[in-house]
């Protein structure tokens, strides 16, 4: 897969724009439910991203405390954002968001799905024709790359050809202090992997607005969150997966 990246002051990454199509997302704002509401999300996305946005879909909340819906709940929005999609831009760079197996194999064979990206971390999402974002839960750099280290190679021995990409898993299975520490240390992961896309996701989470004592819908929050990419993307990441791409 050819990722076009958009240029910054401190360099070059690819810009992965959220579309939710969940009612119980932790940012409000990200919500899309309506069909008018996921296209002009999927339009803002593609004119403000730069060359090679990737419009990233998910159907089922992980935010903590919220509650799994169904497996057939998860299908039926993502399929239909896909069909949306598709019909209105159909040479979008498509990412699904998902945990389950089942799903992210109907969105790659049936919608040509170019990424799967799974929270989980358990692998069992990867697929052979599209490329995998492996995210890790473990707590400190170190065991992050042990992690990613045994995964990869797991990945490898099952789907030789996938591209996989790392997600140090901000907001999953950390302290606020681990957060940090990882984030001023990501330069270690690309120093492990070189040949490896980094990604990270930190737009409006709670490390930032807990930290702020603000909301996730705050212009505070929002500025932390631009800070903290650009601190990312010294440290070498390649993809910032995010709410706000102006």
């Amino acid at each position: 897969m050819n990722i076009k990246k958009k240029h910054y002051l401190c360099g070059e990454v690819t810009m992965m724009g959220i579309l939710n199509v969940t009612p119980d997302s932790f940012y409000a704002a990200s919500r899309k439910q309506t069909d008018e509401e996921i296209l002009s999300r999927a339009d803002e996305i593609l004119s403000h991203g730069g060359d090679g946005a990737i419009i990233d879909v998910g159907g089922c909340s992980t935010r903590p405390g919220s509650a799994p819906i169904s497996e057939e709940e998860e299908m039926r929005r993502v399929c239909h954002a896909l069909d949306l999609l598709q019909r209105e831009f159909p040479n979008a760079l498509l990412s699904v968001d998902t945990f389950r197996p089942e799903v992210a194999q109907k969105v790659v064979e049936d919608y040509g799905v170019s990424i799967i990206n799974d929270i989980s971390g358990n692998v069992a999402c990867a697929m052979p024709n599209a490329s995998y974002v492996l995210t890790s839960s473990e707590a400190g750099i170190d065991a992050i790359i042990s992690d990613f280290k045994r995964k990869t190679e797991k990945i490898h021995s099952l789907q030789p050809s996938t591209e996989v990409i790392l997600d140090p898993g901000f907001g999953f299975g950390k302290t606020r202090q681990q957060e940090y520490e990882i984030l001023l240390n990501l330069h270690k992961i690309k120093e492990t992997f070189p040949n490896n896309k980094l990604l990270v996701g930190v737009s409006r989470k709670r490390m930032i607005y807990e930290i702020l004592g603000t909301t996730p819908d705050s212009d505070a929050t929002l500025a932390g969150t631009r800070l903290i990419h650009h601190i990312a993307m010294l440290q070498g990441a390649d993809i910032i997966r995010t709410h706000d791409l102006q």
